[in-house]
């Protein structure tokens, strides 16, 4: 029974933790003007994939980075639209660390 009541409480935990880190990368997202580098990525992204591929964009990221930008700014190019596609993969990372710490530390 505490095995069961263990269980429960670590998924109540981790959903927890998700929304709570969920939340605090959302918090004041656009309330700041673009750092340069957030400005940088965006001017490579509406470069072209041909520039891309070739290495000629001055980018960064890797190139699949500023495709995944290019198809996102379609939502929109203000601060909090542009960093959400940064903060989904960060928050999703919460879950994926408890389960590698878990296979880490060999506990079921």
């Amino acid at each position: 029974m505490s095995n069961l009541y263990a269980n429960r409480t670590i998924k109540w935990a981790l959903i927890v933790l998700l929304l709570a880190g969920t939340l605090l990368r959302l918090t004041l997202l656009g309330s700041k003007s673009f750092w340069l580098d957030e400005a940088n990525a965006l001017r490579v992204s509406h470069l072209g994939q041909g520039v891309l591929w070739e290495g000629k964009g001055e980018g960064y990221h890797p190139p699949l980075f500023y495709m995944a930008l290019e198809q996102w700014a379609e939502l929109g190019e203000d601060e909090a639209t542009l960093r959400l596609l940064a903060v989904i993969p960060s928050a999703l990372s919460i879950p994926l660390l408890y389960l590698l710490g878990k296979k880490l530390l060999g506990k079921e």
